[in-house]
C-alpha cells in the first residue's frame, strides 16, 4: 500500500441532546458521524507529537442524568475504514481534557458497529478481534495502541493538547459539550463514521472474589504505574523514584497444605516501557523481595494488557522448564507463566532481597505488592493482582547428586569475541568472532552426559554469553543463553571462575539468576531463556539426550554483544554418568565338585586410579591353581567343555597364577585381582595406557582334573574405564 499526504478543509458535526431519564447504562445518541480523514487518504503529522489535518470531529452536547457517576461505553457506528492502526480515537471533556479512546494494533480493516469499554471489564467484555478482518462488530476493551500517556500535541493551528490513557469510566463527567475527533496519521487509506454515542451510568462492579480455594488470595487492587506522572525521581537502585503504586492483600490465613509461595499474578498489565518498572513484594513481617525487574539496560517492553504469573525462577530451568525468561524481553509478551526476575538489583540493596519466591517466608497478615517506574517518558497500569500458596515444585526427574566424571576438552585459553567481529540478530542471526575449541573424546560405552565445565569462564556481562556443544553426529546443542534479546541490556554480573553446566538430573543447582555481582563458581543449570529451538540451526536439547558418542566435539561460546565487554576460556571438559557398575554376562561351568564360579567387581576402573577396583571370584573350587585373563576385544560366548564357555575375545592377557585356598572338595575357594596394581606394575600389557570410555572383559580360569580339558571358567565381567 502506498501512502500520501492531502490537505482540505475539515469538517465538523455537531448534535445535541440532553438525558432526563434513569442512569443505568443510558446512551446519548446523535453524534453525526463524516469521513476520516475530512479529505484526501491522511497523513500529513509527525507521529506522535504533530497531528494529521482534515480529522473526523463531532460534537454532542450532553446532561449527565442524575445517579450517573461514570461514562461506561462509547459507541461508534458505522465504522469502515481500510487500515485499523492508522485511526485513533480521541474523546475530549466538557472541561477540556483530552482523552485516547481507542487505537488498533493492527493492518485489519474497520466494518461495522464498534461499543468500546473501559479495560476494567475484561473477562465480561473481550479485546476486539484485531487479528481478523475485517475487525467483527461488537464489544471490546478499550485499547490505548502503545500511546504514552500523556503525550503533548500539537494541531495544525498551533494549538497544544496533552492525550492520556484515561481508562474510560475514570474519565471525569459533566454535562455539557463532549467531542469525538479521529485522526488518520497516515496516507494511503480512509474510511468513514456514521454516528456515535455516549453512554453513562454507574461504574462496573465485578463479582467479589471467591474464597481461595486454589490457594490463591486474589483481592488486591489495580491502579496507575506510578500514581502521578510519568515515571523517574529517583536514582538506580540507591533511591526509589517517587509515585509508586502500592496494593495489599490480606492473607486471613494460610491455605491448607501450604507450606511456599507458588506465584504471584498481575492482571490486565500495560505499560508502555515495562522495563523501567520494578515489582516488589513486602510480607506481614515487613521485608521486602524483588519480584522482577530489569535495568540497567533498560529493554523497551511493551506490556499491552496481559495477564502474568510469576513463579521462582528455579522452574525456567532443567529439562522440562514450567515458566520462561521474558517478561522483560524486548517486545511485546504475551500473557503466559514467566520467572522471576531480578535484573540488575544487586540482593540486598534498599532492604529489597533476590529470593526466588519458593523460599520466601509465609505468614498469614498483609502482604504488599509495589510497581516503581523508574525512568519517565511512560506509564501503565494493571487491574488487579493475586498472590498464591502452595508446596514447594518437585525436582524434575529427581534430584542427584553430580558424578563429577569429566575428561579434558580443549584448551584454547583464548578471549571472545575475536577483533572485529559482528553483531548478530536474535535469534536468527549468530554474531561473528565466536572461540570454537574442539576435542576428540572416547565416551565410555553406556555412559550418558551429565554437564560441560567451562574453566576460567571470563566475562564482565553474564547475559552476552551463549555456550553450545556440537557432537560428533554435528548437533549443536544450547548449554546456556541468557541474553533473550535483550539487545546488549540484561544482567550485568560478571563470569569469574569454573562452572559446570549441568542438566534436569542435578535440579537442585541454581539457574543463573541476576545480582550477585559476581556469579559464584559452581554448577549452574542447563539455561534455555527464550531460545527457540532449532533456531540458526541450535536446539534445546536436555544434556542427558545429547547424544552420548565418542568423536569430536565443539564448545562455541558466543557473545551477543561484542561492542562492548569481553571473555575468556581457559579450557573445558566434557562429563558423563558411567554405567552404575561392572556388568557380568556369559555362564559359569559346573566344576566335578558342583561348584558354579561367580566372578565380580568392586567398581569400574579409573584411568586416574583414584577408584580402587578389586576382581573377585567366588564359589571356586577349594585348592586348585587359576589366573585371571582378561581381553579388551568383546564378549565371546564359545564353548569350552560341557558345561563351560569362553566368554572373552582373543587375543587375552592373562595375570599371575594364584591358589584358590580352600577345601578339597569344597566350593570353598577363592581367586582376587588387585587390578589397578597389575596395570601399574605391568605398564606394557594389554590396554595400558587406558582411556576413560575403554572396556576390559574378565574371566577366572582354573584348575579342575576331571572336567573336559581338566579345567573350568568362570561367568565373565565387562569393566568401563571412568576417569
Amino acid at each position: 500500500m502506498i501512502r500520501s499526504k492531502f490537505m482540505a478543509l475539515a469538517w465538523v458535526a455537531a448534535a445535541t441532546f440532553a438525558l432526563t431519564s434513569s442512569a443505568e447504562a443510558q446512551c446519548v445518541g446523535g453524534g453525526a458521524g463524516g469521513s476520516i480523514p475530512t479529505s484526501g487518504t491522511g497523513g500529513g503529522g509527525i507521529f506522535p507529537n504533530t497531528l494529521p489535518p482534515f480529522e473526523y470531529q463531532g460534537d454532542i452536547a450532553v446532561t449527565v442524568p442524575a445517579g450517573a457517576t461514570c461514562l461506561t461505553s462509547v459507541k461508534l457506528q458505522g465504522l469502515t475504514h481500510t487500515w485499523n492502526n492508522d485511526v485513533q480515537f480521541v474523546l475530549a471533556d466538557p472541561a477540556g481534557g483530552w482523552h485516547n479512546l481507542l487505537r488498533g494494533p493492527g493492518a485489519t480493516d474497520y466494518s461495522g458497529d464498534y461499543e468500546v469499554f473501559d479495560r476494567v471489564r475484561l473477562g465480561t467484555v473481550s479485546p476486539f478481534g484485531w487479528a481478523l478482518n475485517p475487525v467483527p462488530s461488537g464489544q471490546g476493551v478499550q485499547d490505548f495502541g502503545g500511546w504514552t500517556n500523556g503525550t503533548v500535541v500539537t494541531d495544525t493551528f498551533g494549538n497544544s493538547f496533552t492525550v492520556n490513557n484515561t481508562p474510560i469510566e475514570q474519565i471525569p463527567i459533566s454535562s455539557g459539550t463532549w467531542t469525538l475527533y479521529a485522526f488518520d496519521w497516515f496516507g494511503g487509506d480512509s474510511g468513514a463514521l456514521t454516528s456515535f454515542e455516549l453512554c453513562f451510568g454507574t461504574p462496573f462492579a465485578p463479582p467479589p472474589p471467591p474464597p481461595p480455594a486454589s490457594g490463591c488470595f486474589n483481592t488486591g487492587a489495580g491502579g496507575s504505574v506510578p500514581t502521578a506522572g510519568t515515571g523517574g525521581g529517583g536514582v538506580f537502585p540507591t533511591t526509589f523514584p517517587i509515585n509508586p503504586f502500592s496494593s495489599q492483600i490480606n492473607v486471613t490465613s494460610i491455605p491448607p497444605s501450604s507450606s511456599c509461595i507458588k506465584r504471584v499474578k498481575i492482571n490486565g498489565l500495560t505499560h508502555t516501557w515495562g522495563g523501567d518498572v520494578q515489582f516488589v513484594l513486602t510480607s506481614p513481617s515487613g521485608t521486602s523481595y524483588n519480584v522482577g525487574c530489569a535495568m540497567p539496560g533498560d529493554p523497551n517492553v511493551d506490556w499491552n494488557f496481559i495477564d502474568v504469573s510469576i513463579v521462582d525462577p528455579r522452574l525456567a530451568g532443567g529439562c522440562a522448564p514450567t515458566a520462561s525468561y521474558g517478561l522483560y524481553t524486548v517486545g511485546a509478551p504475551a500473557s503466559g507463566t514467566y520467572a522471576q526476575e531480578f535484573g540488575g538489583w544487586v540482593d540486598g540493596t534498599n532492604n529489597v532481597f533476590n529470593t526466588p519466591l519458593e523460599l520466601i517466608p509465609i505468614a498469614a497478615g498483609n502482604w504488599t505488592l509495589e510497581a516503581y517506574d523508574w525512568v519517565g517518558g511512560d506509564s501503565g497500569s494493571f487491574t488487579n493482582w493475586e498472590l498464591c500458596f502452595g508446596t514447594p515444585s518437585p525436582a524434575s526427574g529427581g534430584a542427584t547428586p553430580f558424578s563429577n566424571q569429566c575428561v579434558a576438552g580443549g584448551a584454547p585459553a583464548a578471549a571472545f569475541p575475536a577483533t572485529g567481529a559482528a553483531d548478530g540478530v536474535w535469534p536468527t542471526v549468530l554474531p561473528t568472532g565466536e572461540l570454537v575449541s574442539t576435542a576428540a573424546i572416547n565416551v565410555p560405552g553406556g555412559a550418558t552426559i551429565e554437564g560441560v565445565k567451562l574453566i576460567g569462564l571470563q566475562h564482565t556481562w553474564s547475559s552476552d554469553v551463549m555456550v553450545t556443544i556440537t557432537d560428533p553426529n554435528g548437533g549443536q546443542h544450547l548449554l546456556l543463553q541468557l541474553d533473550n534479546g535483550s539487545n546488549c541490556g540484561g544482567c550485568g554480573d560478571d563470569l569469574s571462575g569454573d562452572y559446570t553446566i549441568v542438566g534436569c538430573t542435578t535440579i537442585n543447582s541454581p539457574v543463573p539468576g541476576c545480582g550477585a555481582g559476581v556469579i559464584p563458581s559452581g554448577e549452574l543449570q542447563q539455561t534455555f531463556g527464550n531460545w527457540p529451538t532449532g533456531s540458526a540451526g541450535i536446539n534445546n536439547t536436555p544434556i542427558s539426550q545429547i547424544p552420548a558418542v565418542s568423536g569430536v566435539w565443539t564448545v562455541t561460546v558466543y557473545d551477543w554483544c561484542p561492542d562492548f565487554d569481553d571473555g575468556f576460556l581457559t579450557s573445558w571438559e566434557l562429563c558423563f554418568k558411567a554405567p552404575a557398575g561392572p556388568v557380568t554376562y556369559c555362564t559359569a561351568g559346573t566344576t566335578t565338585s558342583g561348584c558354579n564360579a561367580a566372578i565380580s567387581a568392586t567398581a569400574n576402573p579409573s584411568v586416574s586410579g583414584a577408584t580402587a577396583c578389586t576382581v573377585n571370584v567366588s564359589n571356586v573350587e577349594g585348592q586348585k591353581s587359576g589366573l585371571l585373563f582378561y581381553s579388551i576385544s568383546g564378549q565371546l560366548p564359545q564353548t569350552w567343555n560341557a558345561t563351560s564357555f569362553l566368554c572373552v575375545k582373543a587375543p587375552t592377557q592373562r595375570t599371575l597364577t594364584q591358589n584358590t585356598g580352600g577345601t578339597v572338595g569344597t566350593c570353598s575357594g577363592t581367586l582376587t585381582l588387585d587390578w589397578n596394581a597389575f596395570q601399574t606394575a605391568n605398564p606394557s600389557a594389554l590396554g595400558n595406557p587406558w582411556a576413560a570410555g575403554n572396556k576390559a572383559q574378565v574371566q577366572a580360569w582354573f584348575r579342575d582334573p576331571p572336567a573336559g580339558k581338566s579345567t573350568n571358567l568362570s561367568d565373565a565381567i565387562d569393566m568401563t574405564y571412568v576417569p
